[in-house]
């Protein structure tokens, strides 16, 4: 149902949102209030629906090439990306806005845990984050220049049982929610940028390399492991 604020501050029903499927599990609404999208137990398990000029919304459609049982739902702050979390495989869907207003499926987001419960997109587009009821439990995606995602990494130290999952304003900050085991709540901060070295004048054959780099961390009583990467360019050529 939709509900609109009164001039004294309260609020009343305008409509109940039609074309939608049963047992309603999550629904989301764009920043500027003209697109809702639902999540729903039954199918169709995701319906968008677009405000009218009279203030009422209609539905507009279903999304299509999602999983069944849809749990959870998320649109960035621009409508332009739908990204849906579903029960069964595909557990996580992207959908990218058309030209015509539609929405059409862009890909499924791969090396997720299945049984996808929450997602969230942050309000530029670029990353988003996924939480699945088994492992791994929390995925971190990036956006790729051709406007696809691919997995950036997994989140640790996490409980088990993925059930919600959130991203701040500004993408630096993720707090996840798990079900079955402590932690119930975890905090993870964004790391530096990776560092980057350019030289005026290349190096000659032979020449050794060195360069320092430290990251700041919080030290931790379990074991845990650096992954380190790097790119090597050579002049105007490929990177290997």
């Amino acid at each position: 149902t939709v509900h609109k604020l009164n001039e004294g501050g309260t609020y009343s029903k305008l409509q109940d949102l039609t074309g939608v499927g049963a047992y309603g599990k999550y629904v989301t609404i764009s920043s500027d209030g003209t697109i809702i999208v639902t999540a729903s137990g039954n199918s169709p398990y995701f319906t968008v629906h677009k405000l009218n000029e009279d203030g009422t919304y209609s539905k507009l459609q279903n999304l299509t090439g999602v999983g069944t049982e849809g749990n959870d739902v998320t649109i960035s702050t621009d409508g332009t990306t739908i990204v849906t979390a579903s029960e069964s495989a595909p557990c996580f869907t992207v959908h990218k806005l058309n030209e015509d207003g539609t929405y059409s499926k862009l890909q499924d987001l791969t090396g997720v845990g299945a049984n996808g419960r929450g997602v969230t997109i942050s309000p530029d587009g670029t990353t988003i984050v996924t939480a699945s009821a088994s492992a791994p439990c929390f995925t971190v995606h990036k956006l790729n220049e051709d406007g696809t995602y691919n997995k950036l990494q997994n989140l640790t130290g996490v409980g088990a049982l993925g059930n919600g999952v959130t991203i701040s304003p500004d993408g630096t900050t993720i707090v996840t929610a798990s079900y079955n085991s402590t932690p119930y709540f975890t905090v993870h901060k964004l790391n530096e940028a990776l560092k980057t070295i350019k030289f005026d004048n290349p190096p000659a054959a032979d020449d050794t390399i060195t360069a320092d780099y430290f990251v700041d961390y919080i030290p931790k009583t379990e074991d845990y492991v650096l992954d380190v990467e790097f790119t090597l360019q050579f002049g105007e050529g490929a990177m290997v």
